[in-house]
């Protein structure tokens, strides 16, 4: 039962983690620490396992759809590699109660900055080059540092990056954003497994769940209009943090 219950939430998450361009991190954190009371530390270093599998399995369908920037991709991703070793190191600091708090934060800002910003002017044939996105690199070993210190892989930071500053369409930037978390997470999987934060046995179910997921939600998200995946993850993020902070 235990088991069936992991594949079906990761099976959720990587649906709609995939149609978002994030991991899920934004996800799985909440529901290992209020269902399996899980530490900080050790549902960090698992939601990245997670996402890990996630994002794999989302890039792959998409890069069949041709929807990655990769030479973008590559910039970013292998920018957030320093920020995710100092974060996973920096992740032992936190307690419970802060990291709840902390974590609700995060989720509350970026789903208020998704809905008031403005709409991207960015097009199908808009096509940012690496020596161009070399000016956002400190914002992006940012987004690495997050992933490491909070478990969520960086999308919910890279994703508006992409959309706002490099003015990506939005069903590019989901793409190259889960092709950023591939590089980002295999950083941050080795550095939280060094330091004994993932536990394996929740992890490997719940990853295995968000590659079939992941597969649906590459699809779906070619049938949904960019409006309706911003309102999508604004949503979302705003409910999961009023359920963190009342768990």
């Amino acid at each position: 039962m235990v088991t069936l219950v992991l594949l079906l939430f990761g099976f959720l998450v990587g649906t709609i983690g995939t149609i978002v361009g994030v991991g899920g991190g934004i996800f799985i954190i909440p529901f290992l620490l209020i269902t399996y009371h899980l530490s900080p530390q050790a549902a960090i270093g698992t939601s990245l396992l997670v996402i890990l599998f996630n994002s794999t399995s989302g890039t792959v369908s998409y890069s069949i759809q041709k929807r990655i920037n990769y030479k973008l991709g590559i910039v970013f991703g292998l920018a957030t590699i320093p920020g995710v070793l100092l974060g996973a190191a920096a992740s032992k600091v936190f307690t419970m109660d802060i990291f709840r708090i902390v974590f609700a934060a995060v989720l509350i800002i970026v789903a208020v900055y998704l809905i008031l910003k403005k709409e991207p002017a960015g097009t199908e044939q808009d096509n940012p080059t690496s020596q161009h996105s070399l000016i956002y690199l400190p914002i992006v070993f940012i987004t690495g540092f997050i992933a490491g210190f909070l478990g969520i892989g960086g999308g919910i930071v890279h994703l508006p990056v992409l959309i706002v500053l490099m003015r990506l369409p939005v069903h590019q930037a989901t793409a190259t954003s889960h092709f950023i978390l591939v590089i980002t997470s295999i950083v941050a999987v080795l550095a939280h497994g060094l330091l004994e934060n993932v536990k394996y046995d929740i992890g490997l179910w719940l990853g295995l769940g968000s590659i079939f997921g992941a597969q649906l939600g590459a699809y779906l998200s070619r049938h949904i209009k960019a409006k309706m995946i911003i309102f999508i993850i604004s949503s979302l993020l705003i409910l999961t943090a009023l359920r963190l902070l009342l768990a």
